[in-house]
């Protein structure tokens, strides 16, 4: 479930997976299980409801992970998690500035980045529960006053480790935030041995899973995604203006205009998201994307960016420039749909029709 090219996408056999594709993932080493964990309910719910119509409508559904159904369910549990996720971004926000402003930037957020595509067509992949993770952190970070609160502590490591098992880096958009503001406080030798003592074991739960995986298929307690060649040295001038590494430039300039809106604010914690936005950028600028629409590596520093967005919108920054944007994001997916992935001398291939399926779909 994690890379849709493991399904048949031909629409007469919709219902059957690729035993070679499937077989290749499960043993790729670029594989995080975290997405994996969130989907066992919609997957387990699917199946359950697959079988039961086999058993009373006398029918022969597919018990696989590839057939409709399954996907059905777990593209809508994924939407589902991205909306609480913009729920805890909105939380977040209120506690900076009212009701509208909070709205609008939301809005303009979704509209006018990537964050639109795999929230809304791609939506099996991790990048929705990476929002939601990032998003609820953000939020028990400005909300927490006391770190040295066990369950405070257990969330946050909890929090953390499941960042960690989705995409690795992911874990670099809360851990900065996290030190900072648990260190302003003065405490015992003890307290701390404590207190890193619970975060560490909560880290550890989630993050027992992946090195499980690891081992079992690898045969080592690494992850082997370090030692792949999809990391190379940073580029960051082809990764802002280069367009065909989905560069921010070309396919999400909000994400400019939103660092330029957060370097005005007056708050305390402007420098350390700050500092948050180049590390994930400077990161990012190393790995290669692969056919991704937009830096989707970026989506998880989007709850800390709106920030931005909204602190222009609430010094009278005129919204018809992020309108604007919205609109050259749209013609954006479609440029990427059509030609940065799909068409070639045979044609348009089936993954790209697939696309373009529900994308028309998803407007009617």
């Amino acid at each position: 479930m994690e890379n849709q090219m493991a399904h048949h996408w031909e629409p007469g056999n919709n219902n059957s997976a690729n035993p070679i594709k499937v077989s290749a993932l499960l043993y790729t080493p670029e594989n995080a299980v975290g997405a994996s964990l969130f989907w066992i309910v919609p997957m387990f719910i699917s199946l359950l409801v697959s079988s039961l119509i086999n058993i009373f409508a006398y029918t022969n559904l597919p018990l696989h992970g590839y057939s409709d159904l399954p996907q059905i369910f777990t593209g809508l549990f994924t939407v589902a998690i991205f909306c609480v996720g913009l729920y805890f971004v909105y939380r977040s926000l209120r506690i900076y500035f009212d009701r509208r402003i909070s709205l609008l930037a939301i809005i303009f957020l979704w509209l006018s980045t990537n964050l639109f595509y795999y929230s809304s067509i791609d939506v099996l992949n991790s990048h929705s529960i990476s929002f939601f993770l990032s998003s609820l952190a953000i939020y028990f970070l400005l909300k927490i006053s006391s770190f040295d609160d066990v369950a405070n502590l257990i969330k946050m490591g909890l929090i953390m480790g499941l960042l960690y098992i989705v995409r690795e880096q992911d874990i670099l958009t809360v851990l900065p935030f996290f030190l900072i503001k648990y260190f302003q406080k003065n405490r015992p030798l003890i307290m701390h041995f404590r207190n890193v003592g619970v975060v560490l074991i909560s880290f550890l739960i989630p993050l027992s899973v992946q090195i499980s995986y690891n081992y079992q298929n690898f045969n080592t307690w690494i992850h082997p995604h370090f030692k792949t060649s999809q990391w190379n040295f940073p580029n960051l001038l082809s990764y802002f203006i280069s367009p065909k590494r989905g560069s921010i430039l070309f396919y999400s300039p909000s994400i400019m205009l939103a660092t330029y809106g957060l370097s005005l604010m007056k708050i305390s914690i402007k420098k350390i998201f700050i500092l948050t936005i180049a590390l994930q950028i400077l990161i990012s600028s190393a790995w290669n994307e692969g056919s991704s629409y937009g830096p989707r590596t970026l989506i998880t520093i989007y709850p800390i960016l709106i920030f931005g967005i909204a602190y222009l919108l609430k010094k009278k920054f005129p919204p018809m420039i992020f309108l604007i944007l919205s609109v050259i994001n749209f013609l954006m997916m479609f440029y990427f749909l059509l030609v940065a992935t799909g068409v070639n001398s045979s044609g348009i291939d089936p993954v790209t029709l697939q696309r373009l399926r529900n994308m028309i779909e998803w407007i009617h």
